[in-house]
Parts: C-alpha cells; sequence; structure tokens
C-alpha cells in the first residue's frame, strides 16, 4: 500500500512541474497599440505577441467593444508575423468621447485589454 501511496505522490508531483513548465513557455500577449482613424472609421490594433511557432502559439480571438456593445469578434487559427498580429476593423464614425475597448486572447495562455478614448 506504502508503494501504491508514494507513487501517486511522485506522478502528482510530476505533472504539477510538467504544467508549470508549459505555462513557463506560453505567455500572454506582450503589448497592444490602438489607432482610430475619424476619417474612414477604421480602428487599427498592433498587438505585440512574440511567438516561435506561429501556427501553436498565436492570438487566437480579437474582440472589439464601442460603449460596451460588441463591434466585432475576430478568430484566428494562426498568427502570421512570428512578432504579433496586427489588425484592421471598419468600426465606424463615432463622436468624441465614445470608449473603444479591444481584448486580445492569446491560444495558450492569457489576454491583454487596452481602452482607447475617441
Amino acid at each position: 500500500m506504502r508503494a501504491k501511496r508514494k507513487a501517486l505522490i511522485m506522478a502528482v508531483a510530476l505533472a504539477a512541474i510538467l504544467a508549470t513548465a508549459t505555462m513557463g513557455l506560453s505567455h500572454p500577449p506582450a503589448s497592444m497599440e490602438l489607432e482610430y482613424s475619424v476619417d474612414d472609421g477604421v480602428l487599427s490594433v498592433l498587438i505585440a505577441h512574440p511567438v516561435g511557432d506561429v501556427s501553436t502559439h498565436f492570438i487566437k480571438k480579437v474582440d472589439v467593444k464601442v460603449d460596451g456593445r460588441v463591434a466585432a469578434g475576430l478568430f484566428y487559427i494562426g498568427q502570421i508575423e512570428k512578432s504579433g498580429e496586427k489588425v484592421s476593423v471598419t468600426i465606424g464614425k463615432f463622436k468624441p468621447g465614445t470608449d473603444v475597448s479591444v481584448i486580445a486572447e492569446c491560444s495558450k495562455f492569457g489576454m491583454i485589454e487596452k481602452n482607447l478614448l475617441l
């Protein structure tokens, strides 16, 4: 019975170590820049997310909200550049004081959120 318990404890410890190591290899997006064009209503988003393999570790989702309402929900299956993702979306023309919020989510771990007051 003691050998089984010891084996179980070792298995749980190994699983915890592997889970921690995997989390160490993944990371949330590093930064995000937002730019809004008043002339054409286009929001440009630059997400810094340096990765080694763009097919397994990438920005998987970008949500854009305008004054709390969903303006765009974008889903990705890979990242084009190893340095990060660039997104342009037409959200429309808004008056000054409008709040734009963007959330970018990593395929492995973490997310970043940034707001822009027009």
